[in-house]
């Protein structure tokens, strides 16, 4: 089933479009369904491709439970972070930093712990999913101060 929607992520004119369908599907499905077909798209070739799924990937770890099988998908996002695409590689470490921080497992921690620079990675996507936090719940400080000028 999500083979066909994963594989429209590689073409940029069907891209937007695979996200929004990806988004719509991600609380019916479970990590474990779609961790083979995660995997094999994380190892192809394609750049775009692998882009597409780390962002799609990061808002659906952070919107649904985690398993031990995303131990599944650890190596193939350790090898996206030796990509020469800079943005390739701070999507990975990025999805990287939601496993370590979402993931009750020790096991996963300690294997997510072993990529060098994750601590930067745990500490951005801290803020970010914070800030993220605080801006829903509207107690932004950033906000507050604003509504006083």
């Amino acid at each position: 089933m999500m083979r066909p929607i994963l594989a429209r992520l590689k073409d940029i004119k069907t891209a937007d479009d695979a996200l929004k369908c990806l988004g719509a599907i991600s609380p019916c499905v479970k990590l474990e369904e779609v961790a083979e077909d995660i995997e094999d798209v994380l190892s192809d070739k394609s750049t775009t491709l692998r882009i597409n799924l780390c962002q799609w990937l990061e808002q659906f770890l952070v919107g649904n439970t985690i398993s031990s099988t995303v131990t599944r998908l650890i190596p193939a996002l350790v090898s996206c972070l030796d990509d020469s695409v800079a943005y390739l590689k701070e999507n990975a470490l990025m999805c990287l930093a939601i496993i370590y921080l979402k993931c009750p497992e020790t096991s996963v921690k300690e294997e997510v712990e072993k990529i060098a620079g994750i601590s930067v990675a745990v500490e951005e996507a801290r803020r970010k999913y914070a800030a993220l936090s605080e801006l829903a719940s509207g107690k932004s400080s950033f906000l507050q101060e604003n509504k006083e000028v």
